[in-house]
C-alpha cells in the first residue's frame, strides 16, 4: 500500500467528521485530498482567502485538508498528514510544525500502523501532553486508521 491510497477514504472520513460537528450549520464545506497543493492555493482555489488573513504565509503541503464553512459565516479549517508506516516523533513533528504555522482547529497524524513505542512513552508514558499542544487549547490527534472499516479506530487515539 501507498500513502496516496488513503488520502481519498480518509478526506471522506474528515468530511463526516466535519458534518457531525457542524451539523445543522453548515453552509458550505470541502474536504479533499490535498498533498499536491500548497494550503495557501487550496484557500484561495475555494474563495476562502477573506476567512484567513494569513493563508499566504500557509506555504506547507498537507495530504488532506477540510474546511466548513458555516451559516453565520464562520470557518473552521482541519489538517491531517497521513502515513503508511508507525508513526514516529519524526512524522509526528511535520504536523505539529504545519499546525503551528495554520493553527488549524483540528489537526490530526493518521496511521493504519499507529503509532511508535516512543511517541506513546512520551505522551503517555512520561505525561508529555504539552507536545500535542500547537495553540491555546488545540490538540493534535495521533490516530490509527481502520482499513476495513475506512474510520479512525475508536479507542485508538493518542492522547
Amino acid at each position: 500500500m501507498i500513502e496516496r491510497d488513503l488520502y481519498i477514504p480518509i478526506a471522506n472520513w474528515l468530511s463526516s467528521y466535519l458534518k457531525d460537528r457542524y451539523a445543522g450549520r453548515i453552509k458550505a464545506i470541502h474536504a479533499e485530498d490535498t498533498h499536491s497543493t500548497k494550503l495557501c492555493k487550496f484557500i484561495e482555489v475555494k474563495g476562502l482567502s477573506e476567512f484567513f488573513p494569513e493563508h499566504k504565509c500557509y506555504d506547507v503541503q498537507v495530504d488532506v485538508t477540510g474546511v466548513v464553512l458555516t451559516k453565520d459565516k464562520k470557518t473552521h479549517l482541519a489538517i491531517v498528514e497521513v502515513k503508511t508506516g508507525t508513526i514516529s516523533i519524526s512524522s509526528f513533528s511535520q504536523i505539529l510544525g504545519y499546525s503551528k504555522i495554520v493553527r488549524p482547529d483540528y489537526a490530526f497524524i493518521i496511521s493504519p500502523k499507529g503509532w511508535s513505542i516512543s511517541l506513546q512513552k512520551l505522551v503517555a508514558g512520561f505525561a508529555r501532553k504539552d507536545i500535542l499542544c500547537y495553540f491555546l487549547d488545540r490538540y493534535l490527534v495521533v490516530a490509527q486508521w481502520d482499513m476495513k472499516a475506512k474510520t479512525v479506530k475508536s479507542g485508538d487515539i493518542l492522547r
